[in-house]
């Protein structure tokens, strides 16, 4: 891994619009896109796991590998970080009684073993979009993995990933209206990422 590239990471709930996002950052010349996986892997990850636990191992060693495929480019957009796993997804199905006390204690020490081969970012991009339209999305692309879901907390969510990126302080953080036509969206992202390359002399 070369560390000269401009790490952004693509916040944002369920149905925000992350892939999208990252989709079109890999076709602008001189950046990378790393998306979390293809739908392949979330549907094995999150339906034929064996449990809750074995799939947040999963996505922490996805982490881990986008983490080590970020390159030479003048910009690397990544979809989502540890942080949200940790600190969002970790307690959402710790709430819902899908990680025993003993998974959680588990999925922390790992945690602290892999966290230091991870590049703190130069800038974390929030996709905001109310949740009902997050729940119309959800609908609307009818992913089986995803209907496990409790539709009714996506604010809860919602509001942990916001809650979670302001505790981590020490990157800066951008909120962008994810509420629009994709193409209005990702020249919001890139004017903003540009904006910040500038403005540290990149």
């Amino acid at each position: 891994m070369i560390k000269s590239s401009f790490l952004v990471y693509i916040a944002g709930n369920i149905g925000a619009g992350k892939s999208t996002v990252v989709d079109f950052a890999s076709r602008q010349r001189g950046w990378q896109g790393i998306l979390e996986e293809q739908e392949e892997f979330l549907r094995h990850a999150l339906e034929h796991a064996p449990s809750k636990f074995h799939s947040q191992v999963y996505f922490s060693m996805r982490r881990l590998e986008q983490n080590n495929i970020i390159r030479d480019h003048v910009v690397s957009v990544v979809e989502r970080s540890i942080e949200e796993d940790r600190y969002v997804f970790w307690n959402y199905y710790k709430n819902k009684n899908l990680l025993s006390d003993e998974d959680i204690q588990a999925l922390y020490y790992m945690y602290t073993i892999i966290k230091p081969n991870f590049r703190t970012p130069d800038l974390i991009i929030f996709l905001s979009v109310p949740t009902d339209i997050i729940r119309t999305r959800i609908e609307m692309r009818n992913r089986s993995f995803e209907q496990d879901f409790d539709l009714s907390l996506l604010e809860q969510l919602e509001n942990s990933y916001k809650n979670t990126i302001t505790e981590e302080g020490v990157v800066q953080l951008i909120t962008v209206d994810g509420d629009r036509d994709p193409l209005s969206v990702w020249k919001d992202v890139r004017n903003t990422i540009n904006h910040a390359l500038k403005s540290r002399g990149h």
